[in-house]
């Protein structure tokens, strides 16, 4: 599975080396799922913005290609950031797995433009369960 996170992660945007427990988690969550899921995950995420703890602010261009028009435009895939907080290193390892699942259920099951109410948090939680990780908000709140 570890070739398969790697396309994910070595995109530049993702600090490997000071990021060692959300990598592993990344690892975890993706062994969990199905090949269907795992194939729509790569599918969908463009990129996986993990930066080292002590990056303060960072801008990348997260869109497909201007010059699409008509037919073109219309069967441009939508590009997918996954922003994974420097801060959540500190945490336990089993906490950032729940936070990595919770993440990418959001990226597998909506598009990046319907991501308000709550509905959608009930169904991420339902695909964190299924994958066997604990819900990463279970009161619905950020951890602090």
């Amino acid at each position: 599975m570890e070739n398969d996170s790697h396309n994910l992660v070595e995109t530049g945007f993702f600090a490997s080396a000071g990021r060692p427990k959300t990598l592993k988690a990344i690892q975890r969550v993706m062994e969990k799922m199905t090949a269907d899921e795992l194939k729509s995950l790569k599918d969908k995420v463009s990129i996986i913005l993990a930066p080292a703890p002590g990056i303060v602010g960072q801008v990348f261009l997260c869109q497909g290609s201007s010059a699409a028009t008509g037919e073109q435009a219309e069967n441009q895939q939508q590009l997918v950031l996954v922003y994974l907080s420097p801060r959540i290193e500190r945490f336990s390892q089993m906490r950032i797995e729940s936070i990595v699942a919770h993440e990418f259920a959001h990226a597998l099951l909506h598009a990046p433009d319907a991501l308000e109410g709550g509905f959608i948090e009930q169904q991420a939680d339902q695909k964190v369960r299924s994958w066997g990780f604990k819900v990463a908000y279970p009161d619905n709140s950020v951890y602090s």
